[in-house]
C-alpha cells in the first residue's frame, strides 16, 4: 500500500509535533507527514516532485520566509490538483478569502488547529485518493 503524504508547510515546531501527534492518533503506517519549514521548501520540493504530496497544510505566515498566500501561484504552477488547506490565526476579510478561494482552489482552517478538523480532512482525501 502507498502512504498517503501529507505536506506540512510552517515556521512553528508546535504545529509540526501537534500534527505528528493528532496523525499518530490515526494508529497507521499508511499516512505519513512531510514537514516543511519555509515556503521554498514546498517549492522546490513540489519542482522536482510535483505528485510527491497528497495535501499540504500551509501556513499564511512565515518569520523568514514568504507567505504561504505569496508561495500559491508557485504551489499551483508545480501542483495544479494538489489539496491545500491554509493555516491562519489572523482575521482574513471573507472577500479576501473568498477570492484566494476561487482563484487558488484553496480551504482555510483557523488555528488553533482541532484535532478532529484535521484528521477529518486527511481520512477524507485519503479515501478518496485510494479509490
Amino acid at each position: 500500500m502507498e502512504k498517503f503524504i501529507v505536506g506540512l508547510a510552517d515556521d512553528e515546531d508546535i504545529i509540526h509535533n501537534m500534527i505528528d501527534t493528532f496523525v499518530a492518533t490515526l494508529n497507521t503506517d499508511s499516512i505519513k507527514v512531510e514537514h516543511f519549514y519555509f515556503t521554498s521548501e514546498v517549492e522546490d520540493f513540489l519542482y522536482d516532485n510535483p505528485n510527491g504530496i497528497d495535501m499540504l497544510l500551509l501556513d499564511v505566515c512565515f518569520e523568514d520566509s514568504t507567505s504561504g498566500i505569496a508561495a500559491l501561484p508557485v504551489i499551483r504552477e508545480y501542483a495544479p490538483e494538489l489539496p491545500i488547506y491554509l493555516f491562519t490565526a489572523n482575521d482574513i476579510p471573507t472577500n479576501d478569502i473568498l477570492a484566494l478561494s476561487d482563484k487558488y482552489n484553496i480551504e482555510f482552517v483557523q488555528k488553533p488547529v482541532k484535532a478532529g478538523e484535521i484528521l477529518t480532512k486527511i481520512q477524507l482525501l485519503k479515501k478518496y485518493t485510494d479509490n
